[in-house]
């Protein structure tokens, strides 16, 4: 038993875990429980109420989660609330509404997950995907040339599996901004909608794509060098089968993109944001992950 509460500490400072802060997200599953996060209530200080399987109603706020399978039920004294759902925030006027999926996934991909969130001491809100004039910190960056978000500043040559949609963000440049392919004679693969927002979604489905830009409207372009790859080059965790690639279940994505964020070298950076945005539409954990990295407030830090 000393043995194994020796080698708990070790994996606990290796990832920056502290277990005694960690939040207790409520759900028998651990995070991959989790299924929604209520965000915002109308009027603001009202309460709402859960039902879990059989125990009574119980009141819950803003921030508080919901398990697969949980009931909310809104009082009349309660207008609407927003709720966050499979990467995207939820307007609910109607009275009650039942939290989705299974929740279930465990086994050493588990463990990992929740060593690795086990340093978030507090369960915030998932924040609002950028617009590229938001400031950081304390401090507003006056606008000039387009930078990178701090996570994707600076990165080498990012290797993305091909077919795989990854996401970029940035700070500053004037809008509106539109995002590209192109390849190594710089001639265009695939160029999206022009849009005034801090992030975007890049699909990487040619072979021969060389580099992901950002152009602002001066013409005054940000970009990442890529190597297109194959599935089976993804560094991978031992708890991951060996050939497995975008099929997985979306809980074993979010926990494959999680290891390749903290454990991989700078250079899948982007596939991991790109298998989270996979993997959001139905896990939870993965759409806020994400959201915290587009922010720059990862809720674990890169290597």
């Amino acid at each position: 038993m000393r043995h194994a509460g020796i080698h708990w500490m070790v994996m606990c400072i290796a990832l920056g875990a502290i277990p005694a802060w960690a939040v207790d997200v409520s759900c028998k599953e651990g995070w991959f429980g989790v299924k929604a996060q209520i965000v915002r209530i109308d009027p603001a200080g009202q309460k709402v109420f859960r039902r879990r399987g059989s125990e009574p109603d119980a009141p819950v706020g803003v921030d508080d989660t919901l398990c697969a399978g949980d009931v909310l039920r809104l009082p009349n004294e309660v207008k609407s609330i927003d709720y966050y759902e499979g990467g995207r925030t939820v307007h609910l006027t109607e009275r009650t509404y039942t939290a989705g999926g299974t929740g279930s996934f465990g086994g050493k991909a588990g463990e990992y997950v929740k060593l690795l969130m086990g340093s978030v001491a507090v369960l915030s809100p998932p924040p609002p995907r950028p617009a590229a004039t938001s400031s950081r910190g304390t401090v507003a960056v006056q606008a000039g040339p387009a930078q990178a978000i701090l996570p994707l500043k600076d990165l080498p040559r990012q290797h993305i599996a091909i077919g795989l949609s990854t996401y970029v963000s940035w700070r500053d440049g004037h809008a509106p901004y539109a995002c590209e392919v192109t390849d190594e004679s710089a001639d265009p693969l695939w160029k999206g909608t022009a849009t005034e927002q801090g992030w975007c979604t890049i699909p990487v489905e040619n072979r021969a794509a060389a580099r992901l830009s950002v152009r602002d409207a001066d013409r005054r372009a940000l970009g990442w060098n890529v190597q297109v790859v194959q599935w089976t080059d993804v560094p991978r965790p031992k708890w991951i089968d060996g050939l497995a690639a975008s099929q997985l279940p979306a809980a074993q994505t979010t926990a494959w993109a999680l290891w390749l964020w903290r454990e991989a070298a700078p250079e899948w950076r982007l596939q991991a944001l790109g298998m989270l945005g996979s993997a959001a539409k139905n896990e939870w954990l993965a759409g806020y992950f994400l959201d915290g990295v587009l922010n720059e407030s990862p809720p674990a830090r890169a290597r």
